[in-house]
């Protein structure tokens, strides 16, 4: 994957998803909700942005961890029962 198409997205996920969020936020809505309030409005569009292009890139083809692992995130949906196209739209719908 480029990553460079996905700055913002990367920027996102490998600052707030890192290896210690489950320490520093407890919930994935609590990260969602952190990154809402403390980053300005461009960037929370911008990342909206790169995650429509991400889901319209993925389609309808089965996805693995490695797409998340490239973003820098440490956060794996399948582990809470949930695909990681569908938890990509999921993101995308809260940032919105």
């Amino acid at each position: 994957m480029n990553t460079e198409k996905y700055q913002t997205l990367y920027q996102f996920l490998s600052g707030y998803f890192h290896q210690d969020w489950p320490e520093e936020f407890g919930t994935v809505e609590e990260v969602i909700k952190a990154f809402i309030i403390n980053e300005p409005e461009v960037i929370r569009r911008k990342a909206h942005s790169e995650l429509e292009h991400l889901i319209y890139d993925i389609g309808n083809r089965k996805v693995d961890q490695t797409i998340l692992d490239e973003l820098g995130c440490y956060y794996n949906p399948e582990v809470d029962g949930v695909t990681i196209l569908d938890w990509l739209q999921f993101l995308c719908s809260k940032l919105a």
